[in-house]
């Protein structure tokens, strides 16, 4: 018996190496990476337009290394969604052809379903191979073949791009008025409060103060007019134009809408109490990370709403 299974697990240690050598290949190179789709840079590039079949138009812009959404909305735009679409750029192409040599209107490129400008290249978005599930593109007199992730976020609506954030990041709140409260920074930096209350500390101050900077909605809609349960205004260091919130809903969800802006946040219904209100005494203040007067906001899980 003892000779049985000596030889089985030699056997079966065989087995696993010769396995390994035909995994790994050892003394084979690894092939190159497919090429890029344009020469272009994600962080050069400057200017982005969405163009989809019976949908307006999305146009982005960034200045100063930050990116906004200039059409058919304006607003802060989501850098994660951003990076999605300038990924486009630099894909790599695992097969292509000729397009004169293609059936176009039977990969969906004859209309394309989507078109993407980076800058000033054209990618036009089709259909997607039936084995490999690759995503058909089409850049000048060339198709290619990519992975399928870039095109989901063109699928999007404008609100799907509009950044999560509250607060534009990097800003000082000198001013933040509430339905039921009114907090301002005076010229030493100390904090008064609208009604007075003596008994809140520094501490609770600061708490709100930094809920307010890292706050971020679930998602983002447009605008719908409704009832009001008060204004929420916030004004910014170095702004001269403060930030302005109606308060529509606390429960079962936190909306606060934008109208100027035609937009809407959602927000989970247990952050009115921490938004709304001072914490109670024995609340902890958060601290703040370097370089960010606002804290680091994390990012929110969320799967981007198509229209």
């Amino acid at each position: 018996m003892r000779s049985r299974t000596l030889l089985n697990l030699v056997l079966a240690a065989t087995v696993l190496g010769l396995a390994l050598v035909v995994h790994f290949r050892p003394g084979r190179e690894k092939p190159p990476p497919p090429p890029p789709l344009t020469p272009l840079a994600p962080h050069d590039i400057t200017a982005i337009a969405i163009e989809r079949p019976g949908h307006p138009a999305i146009t982005l812009a960034k200045t100063h290394g930050r990116w906004r959404i200039t059409a058919p909305l304006q607003a802060r735009a989501n850098q994660l969604r951003v990076d999605g679409v300038e990924a486009a750029a630099a894909a790599g192409s695992l097969a292509h052809y000729s397009a004169a040599r293609l059936n176009l209107k039977g990969v969906d490129l004859d209309p394309p379903k989507a078109r993407l400008r980076l800058n000033q290249e054209t990618i036009k978005f089709g259909g997607t191979d039936p084995i490999n599930q690759w995503r058909y593109v089409q850049i000048g007199d060339t198709v290619h073949l990519i992975n399928d992730t870039v095109y989901p976020f063109l699928t999007m609506g404008p609100t799907g791009f509009v950044d999560l954030t509250l607060l534009p990041e990097e800003t000082r709140i000198l001013s933040l008025r509430l339905p039921a409260l009114h907090l301002r920074r005076n010229a030493n930096g100390d904090w008064t409060l609208d009604p007075p209350q003596p008994k809140v500390t520094a501490d609770q101050i600061q708490a709100l103060v930094n809920r307010w900077h890292d706050a971020q909605a679930l998602d983002v809609q447009r605008y719908h007019a409704g009832k009001s349960l008060g204004e929420i205004v916030v004004h910014l260091q170095g702004r001269k134009t403060p930030v302005r919130f109606i308060l529509q809903e606390t429960d079962p969800e936190l909306v606060l809408a934008r109208p100027a802006q035609g937009l809407s946040y959602h927000l989970d219904g247990a952050l009115s109490k921490h938004l709304l209100a001072l914490p109670p005494s024995n609340t902890p203040t958060v601290p703040k990370a370097s370089g960010n007067a606002g804290g680091n906001r994390p990012a929110v899980p969320h799967q981007p709403h198509r229209e």
